[in-house]
């Protein structure tokens, strides 16, 4: 028969082990978003490309998850069959969300990968997008980056985004030696649903988790802060989400119109995250509330890195 000490250990234990399996569980499911982001990202710009209007004289071969051996080979395979000069094998990894190999037998010329159109070589060259939006183009012995992105805090994380791309002398290698033209995200097809995702999806589940946990979960409203501080807060926060509206009304809005609405938008959101906050402690601490809630506020990490 157990003891009162028993019991009280036997407690114990469990308030130690409840937490961990609460913070395993919730990691793995923000690797399991990662992975689905990363997936996303480059089945739209499969899309994008099966619709392009700029890839007019290119061949493009898509291969879903892969490796740089496998699309290798698979450029090799198509050198006899492709129709025009240049040939590209585009696929995705575990940690980027789109890799394209690109064979070019004629002239330099810019290429469309979707999001950005890229200046290449005569050759092979590989060129890299990082979900962090940086571009890397290797050709022959020379690798080439460039931070191609915009958010509030750009100049910082291009600097923190950089460590990764330092030389074997300790100089970034982030420079000007690419060149390449971004597409307005608001005018792309498919690229766009993306940006939709981040803004809407998170909207709706944080409105029903409230429904059942309480006025607490509104803390995950903290959400839209990391979306507001590591993405182009303008795009994210107005011009693609509510693109129909401005569609609808047939208006064009300025970039400082489109601040203004943005600002005022976080404004809402840290007002309802902040109700979040006064109405913490009735969350109850065995359920997934509060665990919910940090994965919210990290997501934007997830989604970014």
């Amino acid at each position: 028969m157990p003891t009162l000490y028993d019991e009280l250990k036997a407690r114990k234990k469990n308030r130690i082990k409840k937490p961990f399996v609460l913070f395993m569980a919730v990691l793995g499911i923000m690797i399991i978003v990662r992975f689905l982001n990363l997936s996303l990202l480059w089945q739209m710009t499969k899309m994008e490309l099966n619709n392009r209007s700029l890839a007019v004289t290119q061949n493009y071969f898509f291969l879903g998850l892969s490796t740089y051996a496998q699309a290798k080979n698979r450029l090799l395979n198509y050198s006899d069959t492709r129709t025009k000069k240049i040939a590209v094998v585009s696929y995705y990894t575990l940690l980027q969300p789109a890799v394209f190999l690109i064979s070019n037998d004629g002239n330099p010329t810019f290429i469309d990968l979707g999001r950005v159109a890229v200046y290449i070589e005569s050759g092979l060259t590989k060129i890299t997008l990082h979900s962090d939006d940086i571009i890397e183009r290797q050709w022959r012995n020379t690798i080439q980056t460039k931070f191609m992105g915009y958010s509030l805090f750009s100049f910082l994380y291009e600097w923190l985004i950089s460590s990764k791309f330092m030389d074997s002398k300790g100089k970034f290698k982030l420079g000007k030696q690419i060149s390449y033209v971004v597409k307005p995200i608001e005018k792309t097809k498919y690229l766009k649903i993306t940006y939709i995702l981040y803004f809407y999806l998170p909207l709706l589940l944080i409105f029903w988790f409230s429904s059942i946990y309480g006025r607490g979960f509104y803390c995950a409203f903290f959400y839209y802060l990391g979306i507001f501080l590591l993405f182009n807060f303008k795009r994210v926060l107005i011009t693609v989400p509510f693109f129909w509206l401005f569609n609808l009304i047939k208006i064009e809005i300025s970039d400082f119109i489109s601040l203004l609405f943005a600002m005022a938008l976080l404004v809402i959101f840290l007002i309802l995250a902040g109700i979040g906050v006064k109405n913490w402690k009735g969350l109850k601490r065995d359920s997934w509330g509060k665990p919910l809630i940090f994965m919210f506020i990290l997501l934007p990490v997830f989604l970014r890195f």
